[in-house]
Parts: C-alpha cells; structure tokens; sequence
C-alpha cells in the first residue's frame, strides 16, 4: 500500500512541532541560540518543501500543501523574515559592487581573485540599538570579511576588514555556536568595532573600501 500521500499530509503538522520546540529553545537561550534555532527551522522548512515538490511532480492528485502557513503566527516570524531579507540584501550588494570579483564558496563566504577567502555578514540597526550591528560569520573559515550594515533609513554601508585586521584580532573575538560575532558601532561620522579585552578599534576608514578584501 502506498502511504506516500498520507505522509505529506502530515508535513505540516511535523513542521508546527519542531517550531514549537524551536520557539521553547529560543527563549530560554541567548542572541546566539536564536540565531541557531532560526537557522535551524530554515533549513528544516527549506527540505521540507523540496520533499512536497518532488512528491507533487510524481504524485498529481496530492493535496496543496503551504509548509511555510504557519510562519505568519509564530514569535519568530520576524526573525526568519530579517534573515531572508538579509540574504537578499546581500546577494544584491553583491551584484552590485562585487560582480564576478565574489566567487560563491559556501553560505556567506566567498573567495577573491588571490584565492583568499572571505565572509560577508549582514545586520540591520534596530530602534532598540541606533548606531550599533550585530552580525557573524563561521569560526576559523574565512580570512578577511565584509560587514554590511544596513542603517533604520536603508543606507546601506559596507565594513571592510582585510586579512591583516582579522589576524590581528582574530584571537579577541567572541565566538558563540562556531560564530564570529561582530559588534558595529557608529557615532557620528565615527566607525568602530567593538573587540573584547581591547575596546573600540576605529574602523572609519575601511567603510565603503571593498578593494580591502573582494579583489
């Protein structure tokens, strides 16, 4: 017996269980464990789709099924919209200024024409947080990076942080979840970033220099 159409039937159901036990994890974690529990229900809602479309084409009677419904009622919703938002906000940034000078390696890395590799994160300023950006790139796989902050009136700026800069500070950073976490603060005119046991490394004239690390 073919139990195929029964099983997407419950896809759905699956998915609001592991938001459920997402959302649980969520709040009693940190910054950081939202960013993975986030991650972790994008990935998840990103096969399940896959599945029902690989089913639907084999399977023509099979009932529609919206996997991402229930992402509109959940705490987390804004999240995961932020965090697409960035992937786009990225990828055009990147055709934009990068062209074929950005080789995609894997997620938010990247490789330049020197074959060095290098990460560009994404954070948005907050009515919480002015002047400041949160952002992360994986631990021990990139060699230079780009930080672009994206201002409350859609400026969008581009920190740039060559190889010499990361190694130089590599051992400061804080590392959370196999995350660099970068803090960005700006005062006036006035980049810098915030490295632990150090302070605030002014960083004004690297914003915007994307020869630093791209070619």
């Amino acid at each position: 017996m073919n139990h195929e159409p029964n099983i997407l039937e419950e896809l759905p159901s699956l998915r609001q269980k592991l938001l459920t036990e997402i959302e649980i994890a969520a709040k009693q974690g940190g910054r950081a464990d939202l960013f993975e529990a986030a991650e972790r229900l994008r990935s998840g809602d990103n096969l399940l789709e896959r599945v029902a479309s690989l089913w639907k084409a084999q399977h023509s009677k099979l009932p529609s099924i919206n996997i991402a419904a229930t992402v509109s009622d959940s705490p987390l919703a804004d999240y995961i919209s932020a965090k697409a938002r960035g992937d786009r906000v990225r990828s055009k940034w990147i055709d934009s200024n990068l062209g074929r000078s950005a080789i995609p390696f894997t997620g938010t890395l990247y490789k330049n024409g020197r074959g060095e590799t290098f990460g560009i994160a994404y954070a948005k300023e907050s009515e919480k947080r002015k002047g400041r950006w949160f952002s992360g790139l994986p631990e021990n796989k990139f060699q230079s990076a780009i930080l672009l902050c994206e201002s409350l009136a859609g400026k969008l700026d581009a920190v740039c942080l060559p190889s010499d800069f990361i190694a130089k500070y590599r051992q400061n950073f804080s590392v959370s979840h196999g995350q660099v976490k970068f803090m960005v603060v700006k005062r006036e005119n006035i980049w810098n970033l915030s490295v632990p046991g150090i302070g605030e490394v002014g960083i004004t004239e690297n914003v915007n220099k994307v020869t630093l690390v791209a070619y």
